[in-house]
């Protein structure tokens, strides 16, 4: 975490944001620096919550930026300094290339609207810590002489943290602590490695829409984590892109550098093993002897899958949930939890016969075939 703050903080010290902070009263730039390192871990979280909204979930949009600021109740109709549009114009300020001057056109700068990559702009951790200063210092404008890293203070401790979701609260590393890294689950994936592997690699050069795309990568991106999710007919109301952009942000390692972006944008198998347990403990699947009861069949084979099919040929396409799914972020709240192999060995039941039936395996429910498939078709 220090290293990564370190080089956003690099890149938030451009020109245009030392000359507003130094316009802003004479306090140490060190006051800043510590005021935001303080809360680094609050903002980035809410940074990578927020930018998944739409687009480009490593990158904030403009919507998103605004979202940010309503939802966490900055932005105000009602206030002389925090309106949604006064948030849209600290996006577009920050968002000015560093080759032009601040200022109206009139005054030689440039206007906002006059730059050919405004409509393409987005912010990076670094602009973002720019604009929550920018943003910070707006909020209590009224208040004189307030230093900007009070102003930073004050908005994460009274507007930030209280009103976020508890997705961004949540540290990702409870959940890699508690569910995921122990040998239960190592054993459980040691069975499925040549699968994952093979599965993995396959949808990491973009099978998209029945066709390989011929761009092999080493890791698995969004796009193409997608395509495995709808090929599983894993997608629904219930797990919708809002939800999938979550689980795959959530299982990236930390990235000190953004700008490295497989890395940054991309699952490695570690991840996509993650991502995959994630999705287990999302979509939890009720107990087999519940559903042999629910079935009327007490010696079914595979009642996860039959359950699934079934549910699937309904006209909502809905699954019943458990009171225990649909947990993102949330897994602190769980005192009580079914093993996750056990949630895994239901989801892989699942899975490998959705993906054996919309990629033509031919054999139902064979890892094994599943696998060969994947090799053969990879390359």
């Amino acid at each position: 975490t220090e290293a990564m703050f370190d080089t956003d903080w690099r890149r938030t010290c451009q020109p245009r944001f030392l000359k507003f902070c130094r316009s802003n009263g004479d306090e140490p730039l060190n006051e800043t620096r510590f005021a935001l390192r303080r809360h680094y871990r609050l903002l980035t979280q809410a940074y990578a919550y927020f930018s998944c909204i739409s687009g480009d979930p490593f990158r904030m949009q403009n919507s998103e930026w605004v979202r940010f600021a309503t939802e966490t109740k900055i932005a105000s109709a009602t206030s002389t300094s925090c309106r949604p549009s006064d948030i849209d114009a600290i996006f577009k300020l920050v968002n000015i290339p560093e080759k032009y001057r601040e200022g109206g056109s009139g005054s030689g700068g440039v206007n906002v609207s006059d730059d050919p990559e405004s409509d393409k702009a987005a912010f990076g951790r670094g602009e973002f810590l720019h604009g929550i200063v920018r943003l910070a210092q707006a909020k209590f404008a009224t208040e004189i002489q307030f230093p900007i890293s009070n102003c930073v203070f004050r908005l994460c401790e009274e507007y930030i943290k209280p009103n976020v979701p508890m997705e961004v609260i949540c540290d990702d590393n409870i959940f890699r602590r508690d569910r995921m890294y122990n040998e239960q689950n190592d054993i459980f994936f040691q069975k499925y490695n040549a699968l994952t592997a093979a599965m993995h690699k396959f949808y990491a050069v973009y099978r998209l829409s029945g066709k390989t795309l011929l761009k092999p990568e080493a890791w698995m991106s969004f796009r193409a984590f997608w395509a495995f999710l709808k090929d599983a007919d894993f997608i629904d109301d219930f797990l919708t892109k809002r939800e999938v952009v979550s689980i795959f942000v959530s299982s990236k390692m930390e990235t000190v550098d953004e700008t490295d972006v497989e890395k940054m944008e991309c699952l490695s198998l570690t991840d996509f093993l993650e991502a995959l347990t994630r999705l287990a403990d999302y979509l939890c699947f009720p107990p087999e002897g519940e559903l042999r009861v629910h079935l009327r069949d007490p010696d079914m084979e595979k009642p996860t899958t039959a359950y699934f099919l079934t549910v699937r040929r309904r006209p909502d396409r809905r699954l019943p949930r458990r009171p225990s799914a649909g947990r993102l972020g949330r897994e602190q709240e769980s005192k009580v939890s079914r093993p996750m192999p056990v949630k895994l060995e239901a989801l892989f039941e699942v899975l490998i016969a959705q993906l054996c039936e919309a990629l033509n395996v031919g054999t139902p429910h064979n890892a094994q075939r599943l696998t060969e498939w994947f090799i053969r078709h990879h390359n």
